[in-house]
Order: C-alpha cells, then sequence, then structure tokens
C-alpha cells in the first residue's frame, strides 16, 4: 500500500510560475519556487502531484516522488521503470566479481540474502573467462586501488525495521532535521536502517566511503525522543549510540539503559515495557 505523504506537507508553500502549454500559450501551473527539482522535469505534473513531489523532495534532498515511491501510477518521462533489470545486473556483476562482498550489492538496493525472487541466469561462462584472465580478487581492488570504500564487513543486518506491537516502522524524518519519527511501513531510502556489529544502529541510508560519517540512532537520556545525528557528533554530545538488539526483542540504549517503543504512535524512548522490533534482511546471526 502506498504511502500518503501529503497530509504531513501539506503546507509547503508553492507560487504560481508560467509555463508553456502544448499549444504554446501561456498558463499558470504551480511550480515550487528555486526548486531544483524542477528543473526539466515535472511540467506535465497535475498541480497535486507537483506539490506532493516537492514534499518529498523538501523531506528526502533526493526524487522520491520519481524513483523510490515507484510503482506510482505515473508514467516516466524518460521511459519505462528499469529498476528490475538494474538490479539483476547488479547482482549478476556481484555473483561473477565480487567475492565475499557480493552481499554488498544486496545491501546498497535493500534486496534479501536469500529468496529475493530475482533471476540472475546462469554467469558460470563469465566466472570461467574471469579465472582464464587470471583476475585479481575483490579484496585486492579494494586494497590496492580503492581503500576508501568501505567494505561494510561490520553490516548485521539492513533494510525497514518494524515495531511488532504497533506495526510501525522508523523513519528519519524531516530533512535537516534530527528527530526520526514513527510512521507507516513503505521501506525505501527513508526507512532503511543497518544494525552494526558494535551496536550503531544508522538510519536513512549507508556512506558508501571511510571519510563519511552514517547517521546513528542516539538517545541523549535528557527527554523522551530518541535523535538522529551524525555518529561522531552524537558521541560529542554526550549522547547514547549503541544500543542492544536481538531479532523479535527489544531495542534498548546501552548508555541510558532506556528502549525505543512507540507510544501513541510516536517515536520514544523509555523504560523498557517489552516492546519488540524486527528487522527486514538478516546477514550474520547476531
Amino acid at each position: 500500500m502506498l504511502v500518503d505523504e501529503r497530509e504531513r506537507f501539506k503546507d509547503q508553500e508553492v507560487v504560481a510560475a508560467p509555463v508553456k502549454s502544448l499549444r504554446g500559450q501561456d498558463e499558470q501551473k504551480l511550480k515550487p519556487r528555486q526548486s531544483p527539482l524542477f528543473q526539466g522535469w515535472g511540467e506535465n505534473l497535475s498541480d497535486e502531484d507537483q506539490e506532493e513531489a516537492q514534499a518529498l523532495f523538501e523531506k528526502y534532498g533526493y526524487n522520491v516522488f520519481l524513483s523510490d515511491r515507484l510503482p506510482l501510477n505515473l508514467e516516466l518521462p524518460y521511459g519505462p521503470d528499469l529498476s528490475m533489470s538494474m538490479k539483476r545486473n547488479a547482482l549478476r556483476a556481484a555473483e561473477i566479481w565480487m567475492d565475499e562482498y557480493k552481499h554488498n550489492v544486496n545491501i546498497a538496493w535493500n534486496i534479501p540474502i536469500k529468496d529475493h525472487g530475482i533471476d540472475i541466469g546462469d554467469v558460470s561462462e563469465r566466472k570461467e573467462l574471469r579465472e582464464k584472465l587470471k583476475c585479481k580478487p575483490f579484496k585486492w581492488y579494494l586494497e590496492k586501488i580503492y581503500p576508501q570504500l568501505d567494505t561494510w564487513d561490520n553490516i548485521l543486518a539492513y533494510g525497514g525495521m518494524k515495531n511488532l506491537d504497533a506495526n510501525i516502522c522508523i523513519d528519519q524524518g524531516l530533512i535537516p532535521g534530527h528527530t526520526p519519527i514513527a510512521f507507516d511501513c513503505f521501506n525505501y531510502g527513508p526507512q532503511h536502517t543497518y544494525y552494526h556489529s558494535n551496536g550503531e544502529l544508522y538510519i536513512g541510508g549507508l556512506k558508501s566511503h571511510k571519510y563519511n560519517d552514517n547517521r546513528c540512532l542516539a538517545d541523549s537520556g535528557e527527554d523522551k525522543f530518541p535523535d538522529l545525528y551524525d555518529c561522531h557528533e552524537a558521541v560529542q554530545k554526550g549522547m547514547g549510540i549503541h544500543w542492544d538488539f536481538t531479532q523479535g526483542k527489544e531495542l534498548k540504549n546501552r548508555q541510558t539503559k532506556r528502549c525505543l517503543e512507540i507510544q501513541k504512535q510516536k517515536l520514544v524512548v523509555q523504560k523498557c515495557t517489552g516492546q519488540k522490533w524486527e528487522i527486514q534482511n538478516i546477514i550474520k546471526p547476531f
């Protein structure tokens, strides 16, 4: 079921801007002021869809309407939805070339490790060719050619994270902003979570380079709402960023001993009451 974001952003400011109609006549059409979202795209959307697209762009920082929220009943202006073909090709390339790092493609695309339903076909000939050409292992590439790339070795689980008691998910909330929220589960980018072996829980994306910082779910211990900051910044503020978690059980901050829970449809940190959480995809047992 698609999530309706309009109610959350119904007060977004839009202004009228002239655009050319198909008949070459000027007409007034809603178009957000100075927005890079609509440069070369979106003139043919309805007023309502323009408002929704801009609201999502303001929240997430990229064109969620056109990409992550597919399928919507919207024909892409530049061609068909190629996401499944791209996922298939990415999984094929990973199977052939990436060795023990092939699961990084699953993490990047939020594809289950097993039973994902994508047929990558027979890659045996490509593997034989790689062996015949004596290509170096992918680990050599990471160490010698692109050492800045984060290998994601310590990611244990990823995907949407749902509260099983309230049937609602963690969402990164407004960007820019530092307050994660609870929202209906739709498991696209803003709701992607990543559980690290050290107990850090990243929300809304995973950085691909070692020199970039992920955004950690944090508990300041000072109020009942959780925070979302770059991990180093959260530590500097004295926040607890490490969480004890077992699939299907509570999510407890190690520093404050409080649990992430849902109270009246809001995301809170409070004395643990036994609420249970589940993350979509498990890489390694924990």
